[in-house]
């Protein structure tokens, strides 16, 4: 069996092909180094858009309701899609029903277009919906209605980042 001689550093053929895949004598490709420099700055501007797609609504403003009345919502913006809202309401009125709006306090306007809930019997109530706009509608209104043809709402509770 021969023994070829070589240069130090130089990389026999049969070993050229783990090069591409960067690993080669003295540290990673220039290609490697570049394609994983893309790749992390993919990874953080999605994270970016993630988290800047968020609005949190910390806690409620609440009128006409128990003292202990408070909730927390988190809305996302669904990539083309709309917005994604989660709320969660602890100690309102129990067994009463509510219709949700989205508004913009910028422009007083409001966009109420997804049904009503109930709050269960000690008024709590969790809940996930989307509602199908692609404006930025950052605050969320709580309203009690009473009234099937022409309905008397009351506002009940407010939430502002």
């Amino acid at each position: 069996m021969a023994i070829e001689a070589r240069r130090v550093g130089e990389i026999p053929v049969r070993c050229r092909n783990l090069v591409t895949l960067g690993v080669r004598l003295g540290g990673e490709s220039p290609m490697f180094k570049v394609r994983r420099f893309v790749c992390l700055a993919l990874v953080c501007v999605m994270a970016g858009i993630a988290y800047a797609g968020a609005t949190k609504i910390r806690s409620f403003t609440t009128f006409n309701e128990p003292a202990e009345a408070d909730g927390m919502a988190i809305i996302n913006v669904a990539q083309g899609q709309g917005l994604v809202v989660q709320l969660i309401l602890t100690g309102f009125s129990p067994n009463t029903s509510y219709v949700q709006a989205l508004y913009d306090d910028a422009s007083d306007s409001e966009y109420n277009a997804f049904g009503e809930f109930f709050t269960d019997d000690n008024g709590h109530a969790n809940l996930h919906f989307t509602v199908s706009t692609l404006a930025p509608w950052p605050n969320l209104r709580l309203y009690h209605c009473v009234g099937d043809v022409n309905p008397v709402c009351e506002l009940r509770a407010q939430g502002i980042p």
